[in-house]
């Protein structure tokens, strides 16, 4: 988005409401989220940001994805699960949204299609990635498997084949972690830079 880095934005809040004290994780990414939408508007206003991205439609495909931000983790611990999406439908406004799932949850975010065709919500899923997919998850081995291969393939030529839009933009070194009660963050799949959490 032009010269404004939200990373940063996202780094900026987290620090200034770290003193805070939340009744849960949801109400700590809000409180962020917001913060942060607030920022992406400010920006848009003063035209540092020229344009919002079109590339990501949102789930009900009203309007475009700006950001998807996953917080994973244990929280006084007790496992958490939320997603905080910011959306903008008019080009002018980004607004945002957070949403808290069973911590057992699979999702997957990336190409929508791509994830129909792996794991349909009815019927059979699409036999030319039997070698990507991962079903049922058991464990945390299987969800190490079930992320890696709808990576794997949403940067293969079959997935480029179903959705070239998200292919564009999918691919690279992979990385993954995985976070626990007793070790916290650990990296099961480095990046090259260790120093990268």
């Amino acid at each position: 988005m032009d010269e404004f880095r939200a990373l940063d934005e996202f780094r900026k809040k987290t620090k200034w409401l770290a003193q805070r004290e939340f009744a849960d994780c949801k109400r700590y990414l809000a409180a962020v989220t917001e913060k942060v939408t607030e920022e992406i508007n400010e920006a848009k206003h003063d035209k540092r940001i020229e344009n919002f991205p079109t590339s990501r439609r949102t789930e009900s495909g009203n309007g475009y994805k700006i950001i998807d931000l996953i917080l994973a983790g244990y929280y006084r611990g007790v496992p958490s699960l939320n997603i905080a999406q910011i959306t903008h439908a008019n080009g002018t406004e980004a607004k945002w949204d957070v949403n808290s799932y069973d911590p057992k949850h699979c999702i997957l975010l990336g190409s929508d299609a791509l994830r129909k065709a792996m794991y349909p919500d009815h019927g059979e899923p699409d036999r030319r990635f039997a070698q990507y997919r991962k079903w049922p998850i058991e464990s945390l081995s299987d969800a190490q498997t079930y992320v890696k291969g709808y990576i794997e393939a949403s940067s293969s030529d079959l997935g480029r084949e179903v959705d070239p839009e998200h292919w564009r933009i999918t691919g690279g070194r992979l990385h993954m972690a995985k976070i626990t009660p007793a070790g916290g963050f650990e990296w099961v799949i480095p990046p090259k830079d260790a120093s990268c959490k």
